[in-house]
């Protein structure tokens, strides 16, 4: 070690300031304990450092957990004093938090590393803790500069100290509190209260595993859209109506939405087609078009009255009740260049011929094709010889349209034919020869 060295030659002394902090910076935690050993120039060293937060090794402090108990808070894996010490070393250099925690002394412990890190901390997560509310306010009273807060997941938090925090954390950009005992969506509840706050959240995960939860308290959510700087808004697991879109056109936040895509919770989505419209006509910068599992497109005809109202060049298509024209129509009334289709369970080539033969086919660069064959089939391989897609299929696909460079290809069947396998190595030919690339899982 260079300090060590130093100090074994008697230089340490005459070592610069500015040299020795910013070789400080490269240490670990164990290497900053030594430095602060070797004497008290060292010690000065090691705590400017610290100050500066500038330490990767120190910026980031998890305090591990027991063993993992579904449904439950979880105790601190190190030793109250442990938690204490690092605190009075290495608390001010402290910008990211991870910790658990349920007995009095542990939460104890945690409460004077957070009071430890002078207001430094940006992230602070601690949601398999079981920290109460008043100390979580206290913590946050303690930390005006976070900008990512992740409360406990098994205590109830009140709206009213919900409201306390923001007032006490003005730049949180990102917050989760528990939603035991609540039946509305953070974004009708508390999210208005933080100004910076990047996504509004309209889903009330207690209804996860039941029908798509309906957003109602459109006042709170029309007020979150104008005083948040939010930039996206999470409707997955929502059954959305066109009063809501409509609640959210004409703010801040609807001037700046430009998708209204999936985060992937895994719940089940219903957007209206009436409401899709609606966000086409009201979100001026609005460029991906998602269409969620439950959702019902009436007939090909509705991309019609769609590219009436505004053309589009990405669709996630995933309803379970989409058809091959209904595929065939987005790609013929939109210039597609960024194409999801997921879990389209009837899907056949017919959507391939479609796709080629539509004005897509000079603007698609990116295609994905997800498991939209039947889960079940009692004869896979005449099911492949009539309607299914065939490797054949896609390589007609990439010949017709030269701009496509990235295919992601995840099916339940597969033929391993050679014929299959040469048409798949002409695809990752020619997509590497666009500079992209050929993905390709089999379920």
């Amino acid at each position: 070690m260079l300090f060590q060295r130093c100090a074994q030659m008697g230089a340490f002394q005459s070592v610069d300031e500015d040299a020795l902090d910013k070789a400080a910076c490269w240490l670990e935690k164990r290497d900053i304990l030594r430095l602060r050993e070797l004497s008290p120039h060292g010690r000065d060293t090691a705590r400017r450092a610290i100050a500066r937060r500038a330490i990767p090794h120190v910026q980031r402090i998890r305090f591990g957990s027991v063993e993992y108990v579904p449904r439950m808070a979880l105790e601190m894996r190190p030793q109250p004093q442990s938690v204490e010490a690092m605190g009075r070393v290495f608390g001010a250099g402290c910008i990211n938090l991870h910790a658990s925690g349920t007995s009095t002394s542990s939460l104890a412990a945690l409460w004077s590393f957070v009071k430890s890190t002078k207001g430094g901390l940006r992230d602070l997560y601690l949601y398999l803790s079981g920290v109460t509310p008043e100390l979580l306010l206290a913590m946050c009273r303690a930390s005006p500069n976070l900008v990512d807060l992740t409360g406990p997941r098994h205590v109830p938090i009140s709206d009213d100290t919900i409201v306390a925090i923001a007032a006490a954390c003005p730049q949180l950009e990102r917050a989760r509190f528990s939603d035991i005992g609540a039946e509305l969506s953070p974004a009708e509840r508390w999210q208005q209260h933080f100004p910076r706050l990047k996504q509004l959240t309209l889903h009330n995960k207690i209804l996860a595993h039941a029908p798509p939860y309906r957003p109602t308290l459109l006042v709170n959510i029309s007020e979150a859209a104008r005083n948040t700087s939010a930039t996206e808004v999470d409707i997955e697991g929502c059954h959305i109506f066109p009063d809501l879109i409509d609640a959210i056109v004409g703010t801040p936040l609807g001037d700046r939405l430009t998708s209204l895509g999936e985060t992937e919770h895994g719940m089940e989505t219903n957007i209206e087609p009436d409401a899709l419209l609606a966000a086409a006509r009201g979100f001026p910068r609005l460029t991906e078009l998602w269409i969620p599992e439950l959702t019902n497109i009436p007939n090909p005809g509705w991309f019609v009255e769609l590219a009436g109202i505004r053309t589009f060049q990405s669709f996630i298509i995933e309803s379970h009740s989409a058809t091959d024209s209904q595929i065939v129509a987005a790609c013929s009334r939109n210039p597609v260049v960024t194409l999801e289709i997921r879990w389209i369970r009837e899907l056949t080539r017919g959507a391939i011929d479609g796709i080629i033969s539509s004005q897509s086919a000079a603007t698609l660069q990116d295609l994905t094709i997800s498991f939209c064959e039947p889960i079940h089939v009692d004869d896979v391989e005449s099911y492949m010889e009539d309607r299914g897609i065939r490797a054949a299929d896609m390589l007609r696909l990439v010949r017709a349209c030269p701009r496509l460079s990235r295919l992601t290809w995840q099916r339940e069947y597969s033929n391993d034919a050679w014929s299959a396998q040469e048409a798949q190595a002409e695809i990752t030919e020619l997509l590497k020869l666009r500079g992209g690339k050929f993905s390709k899982y089999w379920g």
